[in-house]
């Protein structure tokens, strides 16, 4: 059975990003790719914020900041 997605503005149900442009060429991020979104705290003492982890396997945080994004709600 699969999944229906819809596209939303909260990133409170969203579960999925998708890239849609990167504005700063962050490697290891793939154009039109769907990720899931993690939730977690960048900094010791800060509070949990949204990343996905890139194709390389590492934590990007700020994602929203660094690529134009899609995101989408199960």
């Amino acid at each position: 059975m699969k999944a229906t997605v819809t596209l939303t503005q909260s990133e409170e149900y969203a579960k999925f990003m998708r890239i849609m442009s990167n504005k700063f060429d962050i490697p290891n991020i793939t154009l039109g790719k769907m990720y899931p979104i993690k939730w977690g705290k960048q900094f010791e003492n800060g509070e949990d914020e949204m990343y996905l982890v890139d194709d390389a396997g590492n934590n990007v945080f700020e994602i929203s900041s660094l690529c134009k994004i899609s995101m989408y709600a199960l």
